[in-house]
Order: structure tokens, then sequence, then C-alpha cells
């Protein structure tokens, strides 16, 4: 294990920790012990354990983390078994998908530091910190081979809001309904949940739908006999869109004029390079 300092850090991402997977696999007490784990883990690139070939004894990391050992080995257990410590062996433990812990895109343009001899740095975002504190510089570095890339992870990685999240958990919601067994929500990690309700919130930016015409869709997909099948997740239902559209509006009063126009508008955007 390296030694740390006072500065480092791992992400905690707030949607991922109050809505994602986690909170709904462990205990309140597990919680702690799994975020514990992780800042531990920090310091030897995922893994926990004393060294390479030898894990820490459970009562000396109980200590450690100032927890009892059975909320330890009770913890530990419930991770390994939801999928997010691997056992190792030798009583060395890993937390699995690290690097999304850790080295996601946003997160590895964001912070490269290098030596600075002065008494006090201004960070990019305004904090300022004294020479005591940290002798390191913000420095961004591009990751990408162009400015048309940058820009559209950038679009991408745009952080949902309540609107997205509010929808995916409708679609959730609905699809557990239909089918309490559904192995696709019994394997929906935080990632895919993410990823769904990013899809979501393209749905509304790049797509130009509206919230109600998004859940429109989402509650005829999930209503109709075929379409329940099929649609098992918000990326199908957003490059099903369109047929979904076409047979959702047939059902409630829907205006073909309204929506071949809105195509013909998406069509000369996506021709001028608008969207």
């Amino acid at each position: 294990m390296k030694r740390g300092r006072a500065y480092d850090w791992i992400p905690v991402w707030v949607d991922k920790w109050l809505m994602g997977s986690t909170r709904f696999e462990l205990e309140p007490g597990e919680r702690s012990v799994f975020l514990d784990l992780m800042i531990l883990a920090a310091k030897d690139d995922g893994f926990i354990r004393a060294n390479p070939d030898m894990g820490y004894p459970h009562g000396y990391l109980s200590n450690m983390l100032n927890v009892s050992l059975g909320l330890l080995e009770s913890s530990i257990a419930k991770c390994i078994k939801v999928g997010k410590v691997e056992d190792k062996g030798k009583g060395i433990y890993y937390i699995k998908n690290w690097n999304e812990y850790s080295l996601s895109v946003s997160h590895k343009k964001r912070l490269l530091y290098e030596d600075k001899d002065s008494n006090d740095t201004v960070l990019s975002h305004g904090d300022t910190v004294s020479h005591s504190e940290s002798k390191y510089k913000y420095k961004s570095k591009s990751l990408y081979k162009s400015k048309e890339e940058e820009k559209r992870v950038q679009r991408e990685e745009k952080e949902p809001n309540g609107i997205d999240q509010r929808l995916t958990q409708l679609l959730i919601d609905l699809m557990q309904k239909n089918n309490p067994e559904s192995s696709t929500l019994k394997h929906l990690t935080e990632k895919k949940q993410i990823d769904w309700m990013n899809q979501c919130r393209l749905l509304r930016e790049t797509d130009n739908r509206t919230e109600a015409d998004i859940e429109k869709v989402i509650r005829f997909s999930q209503g109709d006999s075929f379409w329940q099948k099929n649609i098992l997740s918000m990326p199908k239902l957003r490059e099903k869109w369109d047929q979904l559209w076409m047979k959702a509006g047939r059902t409630d009063g829907w205006d073909q004029d309204a929506w071949v126009k809105g195509m013909e508008k998406r069509l000369e955007e996506k021709k001028n390079g608008t969207i």
C-alpha cells in the first residue's frame, strides 16, 4: 500500500451514490464499510492488501476502519455476493470495476498536477490553497484527437437531471410490474442505470423530445403486449422511438400532421448540423 497524501481523493458521484444499486444492495452499515474499503483501495490501485502477496488480517482491518469484526466480515461477504468486491485469495480483495470509480474520462481529464514553487496557488475552479497545503497547480490536458471528439464526449457526459431520473425510474417501475423476475433489472448496475438516464437526456436535448412525449412513449411501450417484450432499456426505447411514437399516437388522438412537420424539422436540423 502506497503512502497517501492529505489531498488524495476519489470521486463519489452524487446521483450514483443516492440512487444507484448500492443503496438497495447494501444495508447502511454495509454501505459505510464499502465506502471505507473504496477509500483504502485508492491507496493501492483498487486492491485492499498489506502487500502483493498478503491481505490484511480481518482483526487488523476492523481496527483500522473502527468497525466490529462481525460487520466487517458480513459487509465483505455481501459486497462479494453482489459483485462489488472480488476475493483474490490470501485475504486480498479488489474493488470490482475499479477504473469506473477512479478513472472515468471526465476524471482523467480533470486533474493532472505538476510541482510549483509559489506561496499561493489559485486552482481553475476558483479555490485558493496555500503553499503549505499544496505544492501543485491545476493543469488541463486534452485526451481527444480533435475538438469535435471532445465536444461529442462532453455532450454525452453531461449530467442527467431530475426529469431524466424520474422518466428512467418510471420505465424501471413499469418493467418491474410487467415482469417481477426480469433478468434485465436484476443485472441493472449503477453504470447501466446512469447510461439509461443519459439516453433519456439525449432524447430531450439532442432529439428534441418533450418530457410529456417521452413519458407517453414509455407508458405505451410497457402497456403494449408486443413492445413490452422488446423495449427493455432506455437506449432501446430511444433507438425505436419513431416506431413507438407512431404506434402510440394512433391510440390516443395522434396528430399526424404535427408529427410529420416535426420529423421534417429534425431532418433539416441534422442536415444543417444544428443537432
